[in-house]
């Protein structure tokens, strides 16, 4: 087998994963240059791949990615590996024990694994110790002096050789890609085999708009929609809240895969080293907004660290995204004191924009969605952060600060008190998004920050200039 297809679908994993596959084939391709020759060729519609080994390029580029997306240490993790203080797995060549970092995968892959315990690339390489210590108890034996004697805790599992990856395990087979009678429910196409939808729960399981052709089997995939949906968290941005207890993930989508990558800035995402940095609650590089204090000092405010709502996130990931498309050449013609449309020949101005966004919540030991939303007026918003900064001269950081309301409740709360505040805010957000009325919001704002300021309380967030802002 040489040759391969990925067909777009209506599933915006699957069509995110083509694009990330498409990608990380390009970015393997310029780290080990001599190893394959492939041939790749994006188009609206499908991906074409062409290799003389195929299967075993696939593989090397599965783990490829699964190192920079699901094995994400951190900074501090990497720290521990370098003074020991970590895992290990036994070298049987050189008879010595190699660290590496522990690690927790984050984003969308938490979400896809549950953060199960990691598995090596070969199956051999890893066993229980309880199963050594009957095949083999010398070398379980050492293992275990090896642990005591650094003071480690030692795992139910044990490894060899290698590291473990993160990366739900999957199997290569040329058997799983021969036409048959088993129609796939997520891309609609026939195979003589299916695979066990393993580790893409819940989104074929638990949440329905994720199957995009229903099917009483829903537990059971063609091998090549398990192989992209893996791929997919490549391309998605996602942020933690409360710690890691909620998740908000967006999807930047389009009406074909050319146009999927085209609007997928590589710019946006956070490099690797920030996001060891900042422990990978966030990936994507929010814009930050700056803010002149009364003794005319600047300050620089972390956004990232100010939105609890999905609504908040997505409509600040449109308006970086906004930010770094068009707010140079409008801040050209500004100079220039010229009348300027930013969007009349953009090349994403013929572009379909949509954000697919959802919450994930912590229930017990595992992560659930509970809010899915498609936005699909992303140019209206667009728009709409022209006409205010620009022809109403409204800085949408002061949007952003003025729309919050600190009250005696929120107050005395910690997380749930943060929620409180910027409850109007993501009401209003979410409103907008949807390209609907906020008057009822804005008469509640006003008639509540009236009702503080008659009762003394200090609402904390307004801002106001002469003629112009929020009061």
């Amino acid at each position: 087998m040489t040759t391969i297809e990925f067909k777009k679908t209506s599933n915006v994993f699957v069509n995110a994963g083509i694009v990330a596959l498409y990608r990380y084939i390009e970015k393997y391709k310029r780290q080990y240059p001599e190893k394959y020759e492939v041939t790749q060729n994006l188009m609206d519609s499908r991906l074409s791949i062409e290799c003389s080994k195929l299967l075993e390029m696939l593989e090397d580029v599965y783990y490829f990615m699964g190192n920079e997306i699901y094995d994400t240490a951190t900074k501090k993790q990497i720290d521990e590996a370098k003074e020991n203080k970590a895992n290990f797995y036994y070298d049987t060549v050189n008879d010595k024990f190699v660290s590496f970092p522990k690690m927790n995968t984050r984003g969308l892959t938490h979400l896809l694994t549950n953060n199960a315990q990691g598995v090596t690339r070969n199956e051999e390489n890893s066993t229980k110790i309880e199963q050594l210590k009957k095949t083999n108890s010398e070398l379980a034996r050492k293992i275990e002096v090896f642990f005591e004697e650094n003071n480690l805790k030692l795992l139910s599992k044990v490894y060899f050789n290698e590291p473990y990856t993160k990366l739900t395990r999957l199997e290569f087979k040329t058997e799983y890609l021969l036409n048959g009678n088993e129609t796939c429910p997520i891309i609609n196409e026939s195979f003589k085999k299916l695979v066990e939808g393993k580790n893409i729960s819940p989104f074929i399981g638990g949440m329905s708009n994720f199957n995009t052709h229903l099917s009483s089997s829903d537990r059971k995939i063609s091998w090549k929609a398990l192989f992209l949906i893996r791929f997919s968290p490549a391309l998605v941005f996602f942020d933690y809240k409360n710690g890691t207890d909620t998740l908000s993930c967006n999807f930047i989508n389009s009406n074909n895969l050319q146009n999927i990558n085209t609007l997928n800035d590589y710019e946006l995402y956070k490099s690797v080293n920030e996001l060891q940095d900042n422990g990978y609650n966030s990936n994507f590089k929010y814009v930050k907004f700056t803010y002149t204090k009364i003794d005319s000092e600047e300050s620089e405010f972390d956004t990232s660290k100010d939105c609890v709502s999905s609504s908040e996130t997505s409509m600040l990931l449109l308006y970086t995204f906004y930010t770094r498309h068009f707010k140079n050449e409008i801040a050209k013609h500004k100079e220039d004191n010229t009348e300027y449309n930013p969007f009349a020949d953009h090349p994403i101005a013929k572009i379909p924009i949509s954000i697919s966004s959802f919450k994930a919540d912590k229930f017990a030991s595992t992560m659930r969605p509970n809010e899915f939303e498609e936005y699909n007026d992303v140019k209206f918003i667009f728009r709409f952060i022209f006409i205010l900064e620009e022809k109403e001269k409204i800085d949408f950081k002061h949007l952003w600060s003025g729309l919050k309301i600190k009250t005696p409740k929120s107050q005395a709360k910690k997380f749930d008190g943060r929620i409180d505040e910027r409850k109007l805010r993501s009401e209003i957000f979410s409103k907008i998004l949807k390209r609907k009325s906020i008057t009822e919001q804005i008469e509640h704002l006003f008639y509540t920050s009236f009702n503080h300021k008659i009762d003394g309380f200090n609402t904390g967030y307004s801002y106001s200039e002469p003629k112009k802002g929020f009061v």
